[in-house]
């Protein structure tokens, strides 16, 4: 007996963000659907006069002092 093992998504961390990226049974609007997240966070990365990451993840996640 055997067995055939074929992926279907991949892993890929780059610059401390993760993503899950299908390999099997992409069309074009998968495609395009995987990329606007990150259209998105390029475009507002961009703009001037936005708070950075890390004031987002501070409003975010305020850490308390107990």
């Amino acid at each position: 007996m055997g067995g055939k093992v074929s992926p279907n998504a991949v892993i890929v961390i780059k610059d401390g963000t993760t993503r899950l990226l299908s390999v099997k049974n992409q069309d074009t609007i998968t495609k395009i659907m995987d990329m606007v997240p990150e259209v998105v966070h390029r475009l507002s990365k961009d703009k001037k006069g936005g708070p950075d990451d890390d004031t987002l993840k501070e409003a975010a996640f305020p850490e308390d002092d107990l």
